[in-house]
């Protein structure tokens, strides 16, 4: 505070004292306006500061909401890659096993239990595989050790 009231009074004095020895002609006019533009930034000295504190809070803010969108966006687009990407693998089980085994569309369904845990290593935990209609056990058991030799991941293959 002490600072503050010395920046002042010496501004004010050493723009009296310009003002003082200046000619009485148009400088005089020039000079008194720059005296009073030094001694208005005196007065706001102690505001200055906040003033870019607040635009220094604004940008953090700005950067953290950022960070959040960015974030959401790529958990968004990594559901979408695993969502695809399981559709793609479900149809490509059951064409195999339709073409294999004849059998109807409607008499296969396959399903994928993925591992949510670590997106850039997407495992495969169980595909399971529903069988209905004219498929039996047999066909169950075959289509079980057809795709695990095929996939190489647990296969679970259902009679309905």
């Amino acid at each position: 505070m002490n600072k503050y009231v010395n920046g002042i009074l010496i501004s004010s004095i050493v723009g009296g004292i310009i003002n003082s020895l200046a000619p009485n002609n148009k400088i005089k006019k020039y000079l008194n306006y720059v005296v009073s533009i030094v001694c208005v930034l005196c007065l706001l000295s102690p505001i200055l500061p906040l003033i870019s504190n607040i635009s220094n809070l604004k940008s953090s803010i700005s950067n953290y909401l950022d960070n959040i969108l960015v974030s959401e966006k790529t958990e968004l687009s990594n559901s979408l890659i695993i969502n695809t990407g399981s559709e793609k693998i479900c149809s490509g089980i059951k064409e195999a096993i339709i073409d294999k085994y004849n059998f109807d569309e409607k008499e296969v369904q396959v399903a994928l239990v993925i591992d949510k845990e670590n997106i850039n290593a997407v495992k495969i935990e169980e595909i399971i595989v529903t069988l209905s209609g004219k498929a039996s056990w047999s066909d169950a058991k075959e289509i079980e050790d057809y795709l695990t030799n095929l996939i190489g991941t647990n296969i679970n293959v259902k009679r309905r």
